[in-house]
């Protein structure tokens, strides 16, 4: 029986990518990760890997803008969180080119350049929006590796 809690308790952890020292640790992370109750940190130094895993029904929780794009800057999807910081609705901004024709304040050197003339990128800045005439203040997050690229906006 001991070894069976011993095995089960390697493959949740191998399964979550979770460290814990006791049974029950791994069985209080193995309850979060499951049930998706792990926040997506904006902060986090792995959070393209965690924004890949995540479906988009749990990226629609996190508590800040996500605008995921492909090198050409066409939107791919766009957050709840973005909707509420931009008050530009996903499914205006889907499809479209984000620093043209979404966000026509990112298409500058500081922000649509970073992702032109980098091959990744990861890199944090405080920005302001300028949408509809209102100023934003935000913390921006720009997020490029080989296969996609991210901007992450928090209000600040």
């Amino acid at each position: 029986m001991a070894m069976n809690r011993a095995l089960d308790h390697m493959r949740i952890q191998t399964v979550t990518g979770l460290s814990c020292s006791s049974l029950q640790c791994t069985i209080e992370h193995t309850k979060k990760y499951w049930s998706n109750d792990m926040a997506l940190d904006f902060d986090d130094a792995d959070i393209l890997t965690a924004l890949k895993q995540t479906n988009e029904a749990d990226l629609n929780k996190a508590d800040f803008g996500i605008v995921k794009m492909n090198h050409d800057g066409i939107v791919q999807f766009y957050s709840d969180g973005q909707t509420t910081i931009s008050s530009v609705a996903a499914d205006h901004a889907k499809g479209k080119v984000f620093f043209t024709d979404v966000a026509p304040c990112t298409n500058n050197f500081l922000v649509s350049g970073v992702f032109e003339s980098e091959l990744t990128v990861d890199k944090t800045l405080n920005y302001v929006y300028t949408v509809k005439m209102k100023p934003i203040q935000v913390k921006i997050r720009l997020l490029k590796n080989s296969e996609t690229q991210y901007l992450l906006s928090k209000l600040y």
